[in-house]
């Protein structure tokens, strides 16, 4: 039990958290104006990858979200936003 006037933290829900990402990814892409293919090619996977990712079929690893993150910012540099 908590003490009187401390509210407990609030639980996030780890769906939560997977659903923004892959929002966040999706609309990172769109913003640069890439394709689903061609973010694939920029990071070497199948675009079917990419496509699961977005989704939420297949999660989200530390070492794609990074990779995700230097090719969008990469191609924001090189193209800027299409948005």
């Amino acid at each position: 039990m908590m003490p009187r006037g401390i509210t407990p933290p609030r639980k996030v829900c780890v769906m939560d958290r997977i659903g923004k990402c892959r929002i966040a990814v999706r609309k990172a892409r769109e913003a640069v104006g890439l394709s689903q293919l061609e973010l694939a090619n920029l990071l070497s996977v199948p675009e079917i990858k990419v496509s699961r990712v977005e989704t939420g079929r297949d999660p989200l690893s530390r070492d794609l979200a990074l990779r995700i993150h230097s090719a969008l910012a990469l191609a924001f540099k090189t193209h800027g936003s299409k948005a």
